[in-house]
């Protein structure tokens, strides 16, 4: 369940680069006659006219709505695991987001779907997880941010050298905090309390 948890957190900050692949790839007036064949019913055109290209879009759109409830349940479940700590340092790390997505979101966006790249880039794309999660650096991750207004700090605790918090707070909010005992909720058992949310 830990490595699960893991991959959906890493899956989930690529939606943004999901989201570009889709809509520069997609025939809305296509996909608008598929829509409007779906509600009447004639499953039987769409399935003679439908292509790899086609699949593969409508996988990727699946891959975003499942990743974005899914991370939105994780954040909902975390709030049953809240640790007392004191604050004695506050770092803003939402650098290392902007960072990640000129690294490898941008660097992604212009592939193509054909099926020697498709196989390429998700590829590419276990082999930068495997090392994400060994790295532990599920704070790495636009769509926290993006879709669900989360800032990123590294912040040392009194009984920690150093964990990560995700907050809605501001960085002049959040540094009022120093020094001070909050509460604070694990995003995830399978995280040895390292990764943590706030308000």
């Amino acid at each position: 369940m830990k490595n699960i948890t893991k991959w959906i957190l890493f899956i989930s900050s690529y939606i943004p680069l999901f989201i570009i692949l889709i809509f520069t790839n997609i025939d809305f007036n296509k996909t608008l006659n598929s829509i409007n064949l779906i509600l009447s019913g004639n499953f039987k055109i769409i399935l003679k006219n439908i292509t790899f290209v086609d699949l593969y879009l409508w996988l990727l759109i699946t891959i975003c709505i499942v990743c974005l409830i899914l991370v939105k349940c994780l954040i909902i479940q975390s709030r049953g695991f809240e640790y007392n700590k004191k604050i004695i340092n506050i770092e803003p790390s939402n650098s290392s987001v902007l960072e990640y997505f000129v690294t490898y979101l941008l660097t992604f966006s212009s592939s193509s779907f054909s099926f020697k790249e498709i196989v390429v880039f998700w590829f590419i794309l276990y082999i930068i997880g495997h090392l994400y999660i060994k790295n532990n650096n599920f704070y790495i991750n636009p769509t926290l941010y993006l879709m669900f207004r989360y800032n990123i700090y590294i912040v040392e605790t009194n009984n920690e050298k150093k964990c990560f918090v995700l907050s809605r707070l501001n960085e002049y909010e959040f540094n009022s905090y120093i020094n001070k005992d909050i509460n604070l909720t694990i995003l995830s058992e399978g995280f040895n309390g390292n990764i943590y949310l706030y308000k």
